[in-house]
C-alpha cells in the first residue's frame, strides 16, 4: 500500500503542474542549491519510497547508499536507490564537490543551469582548482582515488546481467590502483581502449 508515502496539497492546481513536470524539473524546482531537500517532506516521503524503507529519517540515513550502482533508465541492479540518493540528498552525497569521494553521480543534478553546477560552492571550487598530476604512491593513498576505484571495481563485480563491460571495469579499476594517473597509457600498452565506458 503506497498511499502512505502521499502528502497534502493546498491546491488541486498544484497536482496539474506536478502531472506535466519531467523529474529532473520536479528536483531543480525543489532543490535550487545542491542541497539535502530529502530531509523534509514531501520529498522525505519519495526517499523512504524510493528506497523501500519507511524508517529513514533523512539524508544522514540514505547516505549508505551514495555509491549504490543504478543502471537508467530501467532503475535495474540496485532498484534506483543509488540515482534516487543522489538526486534527493545531493549535498550528502557529495554531488557539490567534483573530486570528491563519490564517483558515481547519476542522479546528481547536473547540467547547464541545473543546481549542482551552478552553486557558488562548485564555481569557486573549480575556479581556485590546481591541477597537479601525483605520483602512483601518493594517488593511490589519496581516499577519492581509491573510493573511485573500489567503486569501479564494485560495478564489475555485480552480479547484475544489466551492467555492460563488467570484464572492462574490472582491468580499469586495476590499472588505476597499479599505474595512477598512467592508467590511460598502462591500458594503451595493452591494446585494451575504454571504450564505452562512459555509457556505463
Amino acid at each position: 500500500n503506497n498511499s502512505r508515502y502521499g502528502f497534502w496539497v493546498n491546491s488541486v492546481n498544484v497536482l496539474s503542474d506536478l502531472s506535466v513536470m519531467s523529474l529532473d524539473s520536479m528536483v531543480d524546482s525543489a532543490n535550487s542549491n545542491c542541497g539535502d531537500i530529502g530531509n523534509e517532506e514531501p520529498m522525505l516521503n519519495y526517499l523512504r519510497y524510493f528506497l523501500a524503507n519507511d524508517s529513514i529519517q533523512g539524508c544522514a540515513d540514505a547516505a549508505v547508499y551514495c555509491n549504490s550502482i543504478t543502471k537508467m533508465p530501467e532503475y535495474a541492479v540496485d532498484d534506483g536507490r543509488g540515482y534516487a540518493a543522489r538526486m534527493l540528498c545531493s549535498a550528502t552525497c557529495g554531488c557539490n564537490i567534483p573530486g570528491g569521494d563519490f564517483i558515481n553521480v547519476q542522479g546528481c543534478p547536473y547540467g547547464d543551469t541545473r543546481a549542482c553546477d551552478t552553486t557558488t560552492e562548485k564555481q569557486n571550487f573549480v575556479a581556485s582548482a590546481v591541477c597537479v598530476e601525483k605520483n602512483v604512491s601518493t594517488l593511490t593513498a589519496y581516499p577519492p582515488w581509491k573510493a573511485w576505484v573500489e567503486t569501479i571495481r564494485s560495478y564489475g563485480n555485480q552480479a547484475s546481467n544489466h551492467l555492460p563491460a563488467k570484464p572492462d571495469a574490472l582491468i580499469l579499476a586495476q590499472a588505476m590502483e597499479d599505474n595512477g594517473c598512467g592508467f590511460l597509457a598502462n591500458l594503451s600498452a595493452q591494446n585494451i581502449s575504454l571504450g564505452g565506458c562512459f555509457s556505463w
